[in-house]
């Protein structure tokens, strides 16, 4: 049976403690490495940072964060009820002007994709956003299983 963890709640940027902590302990029960869990932690925490203060506009904002294992893959979920918006569309930020230059924002973006193999968006049909985050062969054959 495939492994999968969930965290749903109205959220404000004080409740990242929460989720991150979840992170933790969803990777441990997962069993897998820290260096994985840090990044997953990385990427989950900046997402849904983004949401709270771009989606949300810093208001509480109902959130659920999904950890599941796919086959070999580790798969996470990023759901709101925000207004629709694709981080996959944004270009990344030039990184050649010096910092001070650039304009602001994009950089959270930038790690999230950094820390992960493949980032997805779908815009659901009732609205909001599902954000899909993918660590590829993260399980060995031995614990994959064929249903999801």
């Amino acid at each position: 049976m495939p492994l999968s963890a969930s965290l749903s709640l109205v959220a404000t940027k004080k409740d990242l403690t929460e989720i991150r902590d979840f992170i933790e302990e969803t990777g441990k029960k997962f069993g897998l490495d820290p260096e994985l869990i840090a990044q997953v932690r990385l990427a989950v925490d900046e997402a849904v940072a983004n949401v709270l203060e771009h989606g949300y506009r810093n208001q509480p904002g109902w959130v659920e964060v999904i950890i599941q294992q796919e086959q070999l893959d580790l798969m996470g979920y990023i759901i709101d009820k925000s207004m629709p918006f694709d981080p996959t569309q944004v270009p990344p930020p030039d990184l050649s002007i010096p910092a001070p230059l650039r304009s602001p924002g994009g950089m959270g973006l930038t790690l999230i994709k950094q820390a992960l193999d493949e980032l997805r968006y779908e815009a659901p049909p009732a609205g909001g956003n599902r954000l899909i985050m993918i660590w590829q062969n993260v399980f060995d054959n031995s614990t994959a299983t064929n249903g999801s």
